[in-house]
């Protein structure tokens, strides 16, 4: 039986996001800086067509809520916004 699965240079935004979360599934956020010991980094995706990522982008693509939270995003190959967050509580 082939390989069906696309190389991970080549998979959009959704099969991206369902991936990390395979692989996320025990990775936890525990660093300096915040009082959420053992938060769960999640995956995040959302649909867009960007070509470029910055501040601005970032900010636009997800919207600004209350919560602080920590991204670790790029850009997939249709343009989505595809990565890793985590909420933290900042002291």
């Amino acid at each position: 039986m082939a390989n069906t699965r696309q190389p991970e240079h080549q998979r959009c935004g959704e099969a991206l996001a369902e991936r990390l979360a395979e692989l996320a599934q025990d990775l936890i956020f525990d660093d300096f800086g915040t009082e959420g010991t053992g938060a769960r980094l999640q995956p995040v995706h959302q649909v867009a067509s960007l070509a470029a990522l910055t501040p601005a982008s970032l900010a636009a693509t997800l919207g600004p809520g209350p919560e602080h939270r920590a991204y670790i995003v790029g850009i997939a190959p249709d343009g989505d916004l595809v990565g890793l967050e985590t909420r933290v509580i900042w002291t």
